[in-house]
């Protein structure tokens, strides 16, 4: 559960929130969804970006696309999706994104990335790339905005001791872990020839330094 990413009753996954049922209960954070904020954070560390791509892992991400266009809008910004199907292809995105000229990359959430943030994070230092993401700011993205995962792993180990201790899974309800936390890798960001504005240092949960 602590992976649903999004609302475990619309996935298909539980019939209730309040009363699971079954055998799937615990705890999740939202992955989806972000995307809108992400980028707007983008924009206020980076104010003369003007083009920035999506990096997406078909077929995650899909949803998300219609509503970025809108938002992407707003702010002034163009959109370029640029799509892998395996690590393999991820020094070639980076590439293109340059050939290209585009000045930042919004990195959307998949396992894939996920299990290849340190290398994503390098080939952002080799390209001169700098990315949002919903991870990865610990290994050396440029930011990151997400849910909590550290908090989101320690309500899953409560749920494992209540079962291990006897309580039925689908009698326990299931929750959303809410916190959203915003993290700046200032290390990166020097690499980067980047200052980061104050009004975004100011509102960061986490700065690495």
């Amino acid at each position: 559960m602590s992976s649903a990413g999004s609302d475990p009753v619309k996935q298909g996954f539980i019939n209730n929130l309040r009363q699971p049922e079954g055998n799937i209960t615990g705890s999740y954070s939202l992955i989806y969804g972000l995307e809108n904020k992400q980028l707007q954070l983008l924009k206020e560390a980076l104010p003369r970006i003007s083009r920035v791509g999506i990096l997406r892992h078909p077929p995650f991400g899909e949803q998300a696309l219609p509503e970025l266009i809108p938002a992407a809008k707003a702010l002034k910004l163009n959109l370029e999706v640029i799509e892998v199907t395996s690590a393999d292809e991820l020094k070639t995105a980076f590439q293109a994104a340059k050939r290209k000229k585009i000045g930042a990359m919004l990195v959307m959430w998949s396992p894939m990335f996920y299990l290849n943030r340190d290398r994503i994070a390098a080939l952002e230092i080799e390209y001169k790339m700098p990315i949002v993401s919903s991870i990865a700011a610990d290994v050396g993205a440029f930011m990151s905005y997400g849910s909590d995962r550290m908090e989101t792993q320690k309500r899953s180990c409560y749920y494992a001791d209540r079962i291990l201790k006897g309580a039925k899974p689908g009698d326990l309800p299931v929750e959303e872990i809410s916190t959203l936390r915003l993290t700046v890798n200032l290390r990166t960001a020097k690499a980067l020839g980047i200052n980061i504005p104050l009004s975004v240092l100011a509102r960061a949960d986490e700065v690495v330094r």
